[in-house]
């Protein structure tokens, strides 16, 4: 964040004061993942580079699950404190929007949590875990539909709300990806209740859904993988019967069934496959934040950026 943004403790520490960073080159935009200390500190923009590139800022705050969005422009004047635990930027140069430069400048500072920019804050979210899978050829396509749902959020009107469709539409699957894993455990979790959390339509919902096999198999096998997940733990024995509760089914006979069904194993042999160590399962993907190459990184991906 050094060579744009100084960042430094409000009150004196006895220990060094360091961030975690990692960098994102997506030739038209950068984003970049700021991981911060637990302790109050004081943001500005630093006023050496002739950079006037905008920032959409989304922070996370010391409470889990609460967050918040704003817009800054680098080229102003910008000082505050905050103990966010982390912070995705993404910058934006000026000429991607030349026809919305004043509404854009307009929405400077924090955006109220309306149901636009709860969507971007969500596509940024989905956009930061896919970003580590992405080639470079992909990365390079998915800065134009960035900045085409980033339009759409900030500064809405029907063309740019219909051309950030299929955008919106991968936010919201993501947001219902996350709502299925965070009740999991609920036997009565359905899809009319998602509907509700994720502010859509039953018949959306189904459509969106279409290319996995439909909602409720999805919700199935999210269930069901991740018994498979708790199962072959290594050094950890939980009882098949708790498993399954953990996943929400009512009783171990209709779990072992389902089990059974998707991966032609009984739970028992899944248990077994997993203790002889057989390849079951795929490795988690890393997100490694690099702490020391990011500031030069940032600085030559920023001065590239039009605008």
């Amino acid at each position: 964040m050094a060579p744009v943004i100084d960042v430094e403790p409000v009150e004196s520490l006895d220990g060094p004061f360091s961030t975690e960073h990692r960098v994102w080159d997506l030739g038209t935009t950068v984003m970049t993942r700021a991981v911060l200390p637990p302790v109050e500190r004081r943001f500005r923009h630093l006023r050496k580079e002739p950079l006037d590139h905008w920032c959409v800022v989304l922070c996370d705050s010391p409470e889990p699950g609460e967050r918040h969005i704003g817009i800054r422009s680098l080229a102003r004047q910008f000082e505050m404190s905050a103990n966010d635990r982390g912070v995705l930027s993404l910058y934006l140069p000026r000429d991607l929007y030349p026809a919305m430069a004043g509404l854009i400048d307009a929405a400077e500072g924090d955006l109220p949590p309306t149901g636009l920019t709860t969507l971007l804050a969500d596509y940024l979210s989905a956009l930061e875990r896919r970003l580590p899978l992405m080639s470079n050829e992909e990365m390079s396509t998915i800065a134009g539909a960035t900045s085409t749902i980033v339009a759409a959020c900030l500064a809405p009107n029907a063309d740019r709300l219909e051309e950030a469709a299929p955008l919106t539409s991968w936010t919201l699957v993501e947001r219902a990806r996350r709502a299925i894993r965070d009740n999991l455990g609920r036997p009565d979790f359905s899809p009319d209740e998602l509907c509700r959390m994720i502010g859509t339509s039953r018949s959306r919902l189904y459509r969106l859904f279409e290319p996995f096999g439909g909602v409720t198999r999805y919700m199935q096998r999210q269930r069901l993988r991740t018994a498979r997940q708790l199962l072959t733990m290594p050094n950890v024995v939980i009882p098949v019967a708790r498993i399954a509760e953990q996943v929400g089914f009512l009783d171990l006979s209709s779990f072992s069934r389902a089990f059974r069904r998707e991966f032609n194993l009984s739970p028992t042999d899944m248990r077994s496959a997993g203790i002889l160590g057989l390849p079951i399962d795929e490795p988690p993907v890393a997100l490694d934040l690099n702490p020391s190459a990011d500031a030069s990184i940032l600085m030559r991906s920023l001065r590239a950026l039009r605008g």
